[in-house]
């Protein structure tokens, strides 16, 4: 894979990240009847940032622990 091909599926992982933040913000507060209306959704948003980040995987063994939770600093440039 080139690392122009990785860099854009760390940009994905970031918007998905950040998606997943504004999800987990919104549960906080959302009630349960809420929640379980949106479940599909929640479960979507959450199975995409694993998606992404199984692939990131595959082709960078250096993820760090703060990059799967915030996302990936160096996205718009390469290592």
């Amino acid at each position: 894979m080139e690392k122009k091909q990785l860099g854009l599926l760390k940009k994905e992982y970031n918007v998905a990240i950040a998606r997943f933040h504004k999800m987990e913000k919104w549960c906080e507060t959302a009630i349960i009847e809420e929640q379980e209306k949106n479940y599909k959704h929640i479960v979507d948003v959450i199975n995409n940032c694993n998606r992404l980040l199984n692939e990131i995987k595959k082709y960078d063994e250096f993820v760090t622990d703060s990059e799967i939770l915030n996302g990936f600093k160096e996205a718009n440039h390469e290592r």
